[in-house]
């Protein structure tokens, strides 16, 4: 029928002109950028000083037993975060700068008022419904990267409170 829309494309049927040459020599699951090089489109920022970065976090939750009640107890969480580098060396500025600005979308309901009741959110993407800047700072590098100013919004945790291996643990 003329009006049903395009079969999608599973990540296996990706055609080879989206995928860098390291990501065809392994399966969909194992390449560097799930989406690929954007038929050439990421390496062509990545060497302008342009690094774009897109997450996505969906969490399903349902409350089988206990709190303040179960029925109709299953919740969705989705938190987007987009976030854009520039290098300026490599835009063609002066050496030594980067600029990142960064956003977070938060979406969906929270489990825990409506269902569960306890003190602490079950999930850290709990937040009001918002689109939000979340960071947005330039950093300068001096003394071949021996000593560096940031200024501007930013998240602590990345540059201070960040153990190593900490994220092995969550």
């Amino acid at each position: 029928k003329g009006d049903s829309p395009p079969p999608r494309l599973g990540p296996h049927e990706i055609g080879e002109e989206l995928r860098t040459s390291d990501d065809l020599a392994k399966p969909w699951c194992d390449w560097e950028h799930v989406t690929g090089d954007w038929a050439g489109g990421r390496p062509w920022l990545d060497e302008r000083g342009l690094t774009l970065e897109i997450r996505y976090t969906a969490d399903f939750f349902y409350n089988m037993r206990g709190g303040l009640n179960t029925s109709d107890a299953e919740q969705y969480r989705g938190l987007l975060g987009v976030g854009l580098t520039f290098d300026t060396e490599q835009l063609g500025l002066w050496k030594g700068g980067t600029t990142f600005v960064s956003m977070f979308e938060n979406h969906g309901t929270d489990i825990t008022e409506r269902h569960v009741g306890d003190l602490q959110a079950l999930n850290n993407a709990d937040a009001p419904n918002r689109t939000r800047l979340y960071e947005f700072w330039y950093e300068h590098a001096f003394f071949d990267d021996k000593f560096r100013i940031k200024l501007g919004k930013m998240d602590a945790n990345a540059d201070f409170a960040a153990p190593d291996y900490g994220g092995e643990f969550i």
